[in-house]
């Protein structure tokens, strides 16, 4: 969940709430909600929110570079949540390979 730098306290402590418990990281951009929502082809965006781990991994990653110490706590959960989706998807592409032809080693 990335917040621009002038979103107002209600918005995020509104976004805070609803993500208590998901375990979902709060990242304070140094942007304006203008420059936000221009980013993003509308006028202004207050929250951006991202459901893709290895994206959000990603963009953290390079925010880091760019801006250090702008989330240097948020990106480590972030990888981790980005390995444990990888993981996953290499389970379940497994699981739909041994279902169409078989497990292997019998």
């Amino acid at each position: 969940l990335l917040t621009a730098s002038d979103a107002s306290d209600g918005l995020v402590s509104k976004a805070r709430r609803l993500s208590t418990g998901y375990n979902v990281p709060i990242i304070s951009l140094p942007f304006t909600k203008v420059e936000l929502g221009n980013a993003l082809g509308r006028r202004m965006a207050g929250i951006i929110v991202s459901t893709d781990a290895g994206m959000s991994a990603a963009f953290a990653s390079k925010l880091e570079t760019e801006f250090p110490g702008t989330c240097t706590e948020q990106l480590g959960e972030l990888q981790k949540q980005a390995q444990r989706m990888a993981q996953r998807r290499k389970e379940a592409e497994r699981h739909r390979s041994n279902l169409r032809h078989g497990k292997k080693g019998r």
